[in-house]
């Protein structure tokens, strides 16, 4: 009997040392925790569009504007006979509906003493102006033709 007992105890002894051990096996190998990779959609405003006033008009020139998904923006103006002018600024979304644009100078560094502000919303792949200053951009409105959407990209951060 005795040798019964013992053999019992050598038994939960082992076992417990076994069990021990799992878990601490388990732990040791279970893998690290990686970083969330997330798919960032940029802004539905976000991309390129063109604007080539109607033949007649007298306006010989072409408007592009780039709405950069980190929030820059360029207005290139091209008359066809000189270099392009590009204006530079930001621009933000608001509430899905409209993106504004504040144009704040020139590529070369001049900068405007007072910023020219345009509110767009898109309607289709237009943008269109829908707030601006009548002055600097004429009755007849701007309105914009979408050639390029930006890609979704990945983003390592938190």
């Amino acid at each position: 009997m005795s040798h019964t007992l013992r053999a019992l105890a050598l038994g939960l002894t082992l076992l417990s040392a076994l069990t021990a051990c799992a878990g601490q096996v388990k732990q040791a190998h279970s893998p690290p925790s990686m970083p969330a990779i997330r798919i960032n959609r940029p802004s539905p405003f976000a991309g390129s569009y063109l604007l080539i006033p109607p033949a007649g008009t007298g306006l010989g020139s072409r408007m592009t504007i780039h709405l950069q998904p980190d929030g820059g923006v360029r207005f290139i103006h091209d008359y066809f006979n000189n270099d392009p002018i590009e204006e530079t600024g930001v621009w933000k979304e608001s509430r899905g509906k409209t993106a504004t644009i504040t144009l704040t100078g020139f590529d070369n560094g001049r900068r405007y003493n007072k910023p020219d502000v345009i509110t767009f919303r898109l309607i289709g792949d237009h943008l269109v102006a829908v707030k601006y200053d009548y002055y600097i951009h004429g009755y007849r409105g701007l309105r914009l033709k979408r050639t390029m959407r930006p890609r979704p990209y990945r983003s390592m951060a938190p």
